[in-house]
């Protein structure tokens, strides 16, 4: 976790927020339903803690108030795909890493300028 930190403090600049997320609920026996999901999700150390209404607001301002409650997983992490893309290809693009593949399963990907399109290659 130590080096995701790093690289999205320094290098990739992705509003990355280590946080938590919040699955919010409107409706009271959706919100007590999800109770059951907690308790799966608990056995792979993805515990969530029950956040109600009368917290939530404190906790998120921007809430509506006519809320039943939320769960909060703090083991979940937030960052902006798109930002997190474009510091990747200044990454490769860079002088110093120019030339470098990244493999991922049998597919290469250039990221060529001469070429309109990203162009995947099969190496298999």
């Amino acid at each position: 976790m130590a080096l995701f930190k790093s690289l999205f403090a320094s290098f990739f600049l992705c509003d990355f927020e280590d946080a938590g997320i919040l699955t919010v609920f409107k409706e009271e026996k959706n919100f007590k339903a999800y109770a059951q999901t907690q308790e799966f999700l608990a056995d792979f150390g993805l515990q969530a803690e029950k956040i109600k209404a009368s917290r939530l607001l404190e906790l998120e301002p921007a809430l509506q108030s006519d809320l039943a409650g939320a769960w909060l997983n703090k083991t979940d992490l937030y960052l902006r795909p798109e930002l997190l893309m474009k510091g990747w290809r200044r990454l490769l693009e860079d002088t110093d890493h120019r030339g470098k593949v990244l493999f991922e399963t049998t597919a290469r990907v250039s990221l060529d300028r001469r070429v309109d399109q990203p162009q995947t290659h099969d190496l298999r």
